[in-house]
């Protein structure tokens, strides 16, 4: 009986050492990487000289949420390029034209990248569905624009309301080159 007792425990003991090891799984791309392909990675979704654009991504398992979420993020995206722009051609300008307009510029580029975005507009977006058993996840990816002429625009609006005196021709000579360096980076 002992031994029975003995071998019974030892089988038993054997099955639960055997049945808590974990399966190795094979893994097929180790140390290769796998390319991860986003929506609107094209050239034509950058922002350009005639365009600035941006994409954006939101998840929710609410659709309105990962839109609102998705167009948040591109809205502050172009904000943020355009204040960077008109920062850079006012410190430029300021160099290379009028020494003394810096102080004057700086509050109406600040109100130009909020105003901007009134003009932004959706030129594309996808929306993704990914369900399981608890619940729906939906992805959405937008690409918005707003035109470097609206936004030009709007500076020459804005210092006009303001009269502040500036060289308009130099200014926009000195806006269009910025924008053609950030078309070639």
């Amino acid at each position: 009986m002992k031994k029975l007792v003995i071998i019974l425990f030892s089988i038993f003991l054997f099955i639960g050492i055997n049945g808590c090891k974990t399966k190795k799984i094979e893994n097929t791309t180790k140390n290769k990487p796998v390319e991860i392909k986003t929506p609107f990675n094209e050239t034509k979704y950058k922002t350009d000289k005639h365009n600035f654009r941006s994409v954006g991504y939101g998840e929710s398992d609410n659709l309105n949420n990962a839109k609102d979420i998705a167009k948040s993020q591109a809205r502050s995206n172009i904000s943020r390029q355009v204040s960077i722009i008109i920062k850079d051609v006012t410190e430029r300008y300021n160099s290379q034209i009028d020494k003394n307009s810096g102080n004057m510029f700086q509050g109406i580029s600040r109100q130009i990248s909020k105003s901007v975005l009134t003009n932004v507009k959706e030129i594309n977006n996808k929306t993704f569905l990914y369900q399981d058993k608890e619940s729906n996840i939906y992805q959405y990816w937008t690409v918005l624009e707003v035109s470097t002429n609206d936004v030009y625009n709007l500076f020459d609006n804005k210092t006009k309301e303001n009269q502040i005196k500036y060289n308009k021709e130099k200014f926009e000579k000195i806006y269009k080159e910025e924008l053609d360096n950030t078309n070639s980076e």
